[in-house]
This record gives structure tokens, C-alpha cells and sequence, in this order.
């Protein structure tokens, strides 16, 4: 997949067949590119039941402030340093995640020159977090990393 923009690039698993490419919007405004993917989109957006993915690039947020805070649905299992295509960061896996149990992983990365970050967020619900993430993660590519 490629966001509308052509910076974010990545490969998500095949049955993840309902997708957007467009501009993160938060609080209704776009503050940067973003492509998200699930079996279903709207299912994934709504709950902890559908695995997915969400990434987004923005300069109008800082690195603690794209993490989020999932504590009022997860458990927070770990985290850790984060690399993804030359770029540096870290990485939370939450556990338990809603009435499903699903696992999720939020990781931000930030661009050399400091001037952006780079949100991963990936849900699982077979219990293979760790494969899935790292599968996807290598896959990952921005434009203004090369």
C-alpha cells in the first residue's frame, strides 16, 4: 500500500483487503499523511475484534503525545526501542485490549531532522503479535528517510 501522497509505504497481510490512503485527520484537520488496512475498515475503526493497521506521518504532534493512551482498554506488556527504515523510536504491545482480548502495538518513529514522527498502530487477534508487527514493519518505507 501507498498513502495518497506517495511517502508512506508498506505491505499488509493479503486478506486485508479494505484500505484508505488519505490524509490523517485529527480533530478535523489533516495534519499529515496516512494509510490504514483491514479485513474490514469500518470493524477495525469501531473495535478490538478486527486486526489492522494504522500509520501516520504529521509535524503537528510531538513523540510522547502520538503514543496515545490505551490504559482504559489494554494492558501495557512492554515496551521497547523501535528501528524502522533507518528511523528511531519506540514501541508499546499492549495485551487484553476490550471484551476480544486482542493485542496491539503502537510505535513511533521520528524523522533524522526531528521534524516529524511516524505513528504505527497494529492490532491482532490470533495472538501473533510480534511476527505481525515485525512482518509488516520490514516492509515499511517513507519517503523522506531514503
Amino acid at each position: 500500500l501507498v498513502d495518497d501522497s506517495g511517502v508512506l509505504s508498506l505491505s499488509v497481510p493479503t486478506t486485508w483487503i479494505d484500505f484508505e490512503t488519505g490524509a490523517w485527520v485529527s480533530d478535523g484537520r489533516e495534519i499529515g499523511p496516512s494509510l490504514s488496512a483491514a479485513p474490514d475498515h469500518t470493524a477495525w475503526v469501531e473495535g478490538w475484534a478486527t486486526p489492522g493497521i494504522f500509520v501516520g506521518a504529521t509535524d503537528q504532534m510531538g513523540f510522547d503525545e502520538a503514543f496515545g493512551d490505551f490504559s482504559g482498554a489494554c494492558v501495557l506488556d512492554r515496551t521497547s526501542p523501535l528501528e524502522v527504515d533507518g528511523l528511531t523510536g519506540a514501541g508499546e504491545w499492549w495485551t487484553d485490549c476490550g471484551a476480544e482480548g486482542s493485542e496491539f502495538f503502537v510505535g513511533v518513529v521520528t524523522l533524522e531532522d526531528g521534524s516529524s514522527v511516524v505513528l504505527f498502530q497494529i492490532v491482532a487477534v490470533d495472538g501473533a503479535i510480534d511476527e505481525l508487527v515485525d512482518r509488516i514493519l520490514s516492509t515499511f518505507r517513507h519517503g523522506e528517510s531514503r
